[in-house]
């Protein structure tokens, strides 16, 4: 298994991770945010994505948190 840490230093990069509130792109905030990097999490669901940005911001700072970004693009 590739863990993000075996592909470069995180720390103070952004990563932009779509479908962060849960399955693949929650485990990827989580362990990005743990290595230091700058979250910007996207998603539908509010309430799911609240508690992935409190986690996230509790490992490493200030991930930025966006929801409904499907709905803001189709505008």
């Amino acid at each position: 298994m590739v863990k993000l840490a075996d592909l470069q230093d995180l720390k103070q990069n952004v990563i932009v991770i779509t479908g962060g509130s849960s399955g693949l792109g929650k485990a990827i905030a989580y362990e990005a945010a743990s290595q230091g990097a700058v979250i910007v999490v996207l998603a539908r669901r509010q309430a799911e994505l609240q508690i992935v940005r409190d986690q996230c911001q509790a490992l490493s700072g200030n991930p930025l948190m966006l929801t409904n970004w499907m709905s803001a693009i189709q505008k």
